[in-house]
């Protein structure tokens, strides 16, 4: 006989498991990819969790944290007959999350069978049972991120941050919206982290629109251990690790990522998710940004969304464009589609008139879609455009001179004829 039995709160297991999925795969080529992994460890007497997809490693604690900062377990080892310690078991995640997923919030007991190889679940009204899979030792251990001279003699110094949780992932999230799907250059399809010991850069681009937030922090935000200090480190986050971070951290206060230049890890309140990072150097993004535009036209970022979004139904199916033209006191917006004979314009009221250097007859092409992606991005009710000529990159930015916010579209050419 070689059984243990454990209690359940199915309310946390449930959103353990959904953490859990934002790392599986749907398709594995290993089938133990497609499990979660308990281990039980008798020392700290607590349960964790482990997910992979081999590129991303999630390990949580099977614990909650609660509002007076301790940690309060939801899955608890209550009999153990074994005469050898448990170390390990597999159970698939899909099976598991449909069967706790039915369920009410109430706490369950279970007994994991390691001999008939199956887990056994008693509720208030009844039971289900579903196997253990077998081959949990085949599960892939977490890479640990080098901290020493020692275990990284050849690579970058490892970079350690600590910072808040929520800012640091919203600013991410709003990242990614520039960044690329290019299966050529890698390093384009990341969020650059550029890590300064009084500031953080966060940058996303496709090579047509660029994102780029400055966080100032405060000096001793980037700690180098074991290493010589530098003034900058660089970490490329890859995009798909964006929902899984979200999703983990959704309730963290301080989040600390560590990063060696293969990898990178995110650890706050007894989780730690670890990601494969990008290899490569990211562009020069500095070098792309005009300095000196010299005209700056504010519209409000409400009136110009929904213009767009009425003009743009009627610009051309294959290039999306939508022309910007001043005309007095107001910005024209025009869309058409010559070949099927559909046009519509309409006009935003500028917000500083008297004030703009911008020539009357001024007009500038742009990708309406790319447009309408950008100026969510933008938090303020108006939006400053800095403009130059028709061929340079436009910047947009929020009606608010401490925001640290900048975004850049590419123009396209508008053909005269």
């Amino acid at each position: 006989m070689s059984k243990i039995s454990v209690r359940i709160e199915t309310s946390e297991m449930k959103r353990a498991l959904d953490v859990a999925g934002s790392v599986i795969n749907r398709k594995n080529a290993l089938p133990i990819l497609g499990c979660v992994v308990f281990r039980y460890n008798r020392e700290r007497k607590t349960f964790e969790m482990l997910a992979s997809n081999s590129e991303q490693f999630l390990r949580m604690d099977c614990q909650t944290r609660q509002k007076d900062g301790t940690q309060e377990p939801w899955l608890i080892l209550i009999e153990d007959d074994r005469k050898e310690p448990l170390q390990e078991f597999a159970v698939s995640h899909q099976q598991l999350r449909e069967a706790i997923g039915g369920l009410p919030t109430m706490p369950c007991m279970a007994t994991i069978d390691t001999d008939k190889a199956t887990i056994e679940v008693d509720y208030q009204t009844g039971r289900f049972s579903i196997p253990i899979e077998t081959g949990a030792a085949e599960f892939p251990q977490m890479p640990a991120v080098a901290m020493t001279k020692e275990e990284n003699p050849q690579q970058p110094p490892v970079v350690v941050m600590t910072t808040e949780a929520q800012p640091l992932i919203q600013v991410m999230q709003q990242a990614v919206t520039c960044a690329a799907s290019d299966e050529l250059r890698l390093v384009m399809n990341t969020v650059c982290l550029d890590l300064f010991h009084d500031k953080m850069v966060i940058v996303a681009s496709d090579g047509h629109s660029l994102f780029r937030q400055v966080r100032d922090t405060g000096v001793g935000y980037l700690t180098l251990a074991d290493f010589e200090a530098t003034s900058r480190a660089t970490v490329l986050v890859p995009k798909q690790v964006l929902p899984t971070l979200a999703k983990a951290f959704a309730s963290a206060g301080q989040l600390t990522l560590a990063a060696d230049g293969h990898r990178a890890q995110f650890q706050a309140d007894g989780l730690t998710l670890v990601t494969v990072c990008i290899d490569g150097h990211y562009p020069n993004y500095s070098g792309v940004i005009p300095q000196n535009n010299p005209h700056c036209i504010i519209l409000g970022r409400q009136e110009l969304t929904a213009a767009l979004r009425r003009v743009g139904m009627f610009a051309s199916d294959s290039s999306n464009m939508v022309t910007l033209k001043r005309d007095g006191a107001f910005i024209i917006l025009s869309g058409e589609d010559m070949d099927f004979s559909r046009a519509a314009r309409e006009r935003v009221a500028l917000l500083n008139e008297a004030e703009t250097s911008l020539p009357d007859g001024f007009q500038i092409g742009c990708k309406c879609a790319t447009m309408l992606a950008l100026l969510p991005l933008i938090q303020t009710d108006a939006v400053r455009f800095h403009l130059s000529d028709p061929s340079r990159a436009m910047l947009l930015q929020p009606d608010d001179d401490n925001s640290g916010l900048t975004l850049l579209q590419m123009p396209m050419l508008i053909n005269e004829a």
